[in-house]
């Protein structure tokens, strides 16, 4: 281990991570013969998910016509360190999502590595799984490679406005916290797209036509497909539809013919205003198409 990773360890990254889990204790890091890092690596990577964020990243620091070289996307990474489930049910699913993301990414012309790590054996605590702890995760087999990469782009999924180390139940908040204390002066792990909410992401998505046939959001999903009924299908066709980009969408979302399931979502939503992503589109549905009084009565006044 590097000798400034092992005092960011000592220091500040401990005081983010109690900021966002107070249930967590103080803890000593000792390091024997810490080490100068190597030289930096060649390569820009970004993990590939074929999510919003993980698009929203690509289109911004691959598609786009202007990206400086310095931080264009050189390579993509797929890690298997808990998003997919624990044991061998969780690889199953892993190595299902993974078969679809090869082809993308060969599409692309973009060189794919996956990592499939036990780290989530490590996680065994009440209260930490993926979503408590999943920059961690992630940001350890970006150091795993830091022979080769010297800039690794984060697709959080907070916006800057967002941003705070106070407690939470989901470790995004505090990225743009954590990640610089996370890098190494051969290392920069940055977040990317953090300056636009979920609707603008969703908005930038759109004009990439090669997530047309890949955008993958589902967290229900037992064969790597969307089943476009769990909360965050619904959430990104309802987006889409807003924006009047879902008829492009078609091949990967099976939409209700029935178009109550907008009402039915925007109802919810107001239960779960809690979430920067949900705030935008209940605002966005409230302008555009306008929320019922009753609605929002029903929904304890949100």
């Amino acid at each position: 281990m590097t000798d400034e990773l092992a005092w960011n360890l000592s220091h500040d990254v401990p005081t983010v991570l109690r900021g966002v889990r107070p249930e967590l204790g103080p803890i000593d890091v000792t390091v024997r013969d810490a080490i100068p890092p190597s030289p930096p690596g060649e390569a820009v990577a970004t993990g590939y998910s074929g999510g919003v964020d993980s698009y929203a990243t690509l289109a911004r620091h691959h598609f786009a016509a202007d990206v400086p070289a310095s931080v264009r996307v050189t390579q993509l990474l797929y890690n298997n360190v808990g998003s997919h489930g624990r044991g061998e049910r969780g690889r199953r699913l892993s190595s299902r999502r993974l078969a679809p993301l090869r082809s993308g990414a060969e599409s692309m012309g973009l060189p794919l590595f996956d990592v499939d790590s036990n780290v989530d054996d490590l996680y065994s605590a009440p209260g930490l799984g993926f979503q408590q702890t999943h920059t961690m995760r992630n940001a350890a087999v970006a150091h795993l490679l830091a022979g080769g990469i010297r800039h690794f782009l984060y697709a959080s999924s907070v916006p800057y406005a967002d941003v705070a180390a106070t407690p939470s139940f989901d470790v995004s908040f505090a990225d743009p916290i954590l990640l610089p204390f996370l890098s190494h002066r051969s290392l920069t792990l940055q977040p990317a797209v953090t300056d636009l909410d979920r609707w603008q992401k969703t908005e930038l998505v759109t004009h990439v036509p090669h997530s047309y046939d890949r955008l993958d959001v589902c967290i229900e999903s037992v064969d790597g497909t969307n089943c476009s009924r769990c909360w965050k299908c619904r959430r990104t066709m309802i987006t889409l539809d807003l924006l009047g980009a879902l008829d492009r969408y078609r091949s990967v979302f099976d939409v209700p013919d029935d178009p109550r399931w907008k009402q039915e979502y925007i109802r919810e939503a107001l239960l779960r205003q809690s979430l920067p992503s949900t705030r935008s589109i209940v605002r966005i549905y409230d302008e555009r198409v306008g929320i019922p009084r009753s609605w929002r009565m029903a929904a304890g006044g949100r």
